[in-house]
């Protein structure tokens, strides 16, 4: 009988499956075989925070820092840590190293707002028809 502490590699399944289906996804959408039109752009003319992934994807598997970061600063600078941190918290999670993914209580909401704030701040100033914020379009 195996004991408590025992944990078998499958107990992963649902970190190896978020990192497969976003290894798949960003090799569909970095070698241009799926290409994916941003709805908010198409229905209102603006620039959406994730505006231009899908190049920013392409460029970082390419090794092309200075593209990506051309393309979206945001996703490359925020997003992209935040979703490997998330990544390490779920296989923690899931490995019974930890009780929860995200932050508890106030250190939590706080992180969350933080992290609100700079996508609305971002959507806004990229968004801006003056120099130097025209720069910072898709």
């Amino acid at each position: 009988m195996r004991s408590a502490r025992t944990r078998s590699p499958l107990r992963l399944r649902w970190t190896a499956s978020a990192v497969a289906a976003t290894a798949a996804l960003g090799l569909l959408l970095g070698s241009g075989v799926l290409a994916v039109e941003c709805p908010v752009r198409a229905a209102f003319g603006v620039d959406c925070p994730g505006c231009g992934g899908s190049r920013v994807i392409a460029d970082l598997a390419r090794g092309d820092l200075v593209a990506a970061v051309d393309h979206n600063a945001f996703a490359v600078l925020v997003l992209v840590p935040l979703a490997l941190v998330l990544l390490v918290a779920g296989a923690r999670l899931e490995l019974g190293k930890a009780r929860r993914m995200w932050p508890p209580g106030r250190w939590g909401k706080v992180v969350a707002v933080a992290l609100g704030a700079s996508v609305i701040a971002w959507t806004v100033l990229r968004n801006l028809p003056f120099p130097p914020f025209e720069a910072l379009r898709a």
